[in-house]
């Protein structure tokens, strides 16, 4: 629900096959307007909804698999915590530096570059649109949108939500009346609403 990581609807795994069916016949999905900083952290950093489509993701290969088995780094704040050590005066591009998190990581962690890993992390942070990353440059804390109240006419600003579970939203596939979306790419632009495909 977070993630574009397809699942297949026509035989999932057994334990996920009741899941799978009321995800889709509810149509529940994540749908957050200028989601807190903390909510940022807590997305997958893997297949993310708000991957940048202009930009080869990825998802796969050497590092991306590093990062997750040995590294667990699996969501945007452990990205950012990896990519970090980057900007250290102490650290060094060798496979061998010598730095404290990357020491950490060859003796503890089992990773044999931990640089290589680190620019991995930073790369697919890179990947993702940048208003879905925590930092200076993200609007997402400092703005707020409205939605169409119907029966009043009126715009109203969303509750702002404070965990991933707060973003979840079910019926998004429906018609039967008005529904605006913030398209992925764009949680925080001037263009905030969208209509979504299909509905009136």
């Amino acid at each position: 629900m977070v993630q574009r990581f397809p699942v297949s609807q026509k035989d999932p795994p057994a334990p996920h096959k009741a899941l799978v069916k009321c995800i889709n016949k509810y149509g529940m999905r994540f749908e957050a307007v200028h989601p807190p900083e903390e909510v940022l952290k807590a997305m997958p950093m893997w297949h993310h909804p708000g991957e940048d489509s202009d930009k080869r993701q990825e998802n796969n290969g050497q590092r991306a698999r590093c990062l997750r088995m040995k590294h667990t780094a699996l969501t945007i704040g452990n990205g950012l915590e990896m990519a970090t050590r980057l900007e250290d005066p102490a650290h060094s591009t060798r496979a061998t530096c010598e730095c404290a998190e990357c020491t950490d990581d060859r003796d503890n962690q089992g990773c044999e570059d931990p640089h290589a890993c680190a620019t991995k992390a930073a790369s697919r942070l890179k990947q993702i649109h940048p208003r879905w990353i925590p930092g200076p440059g993200n609007r997402n804390t400092e703005m707020e949108s409205a939605v169409l109240d119907e029966d009043s006419g009126v715009f109203i600003p969303p509750d702002k939500i404070t965990s991933l579970a707060q973003g979840l939203r079910v019926m998004t596939n429906r018609g039967g009346g008005r529904r605006w979306s913030v398209h992925p790419h764009d949680p925080g632009g001037e263009h905030k609403f969208y209509r979504v495909h299909g509905t009136r």
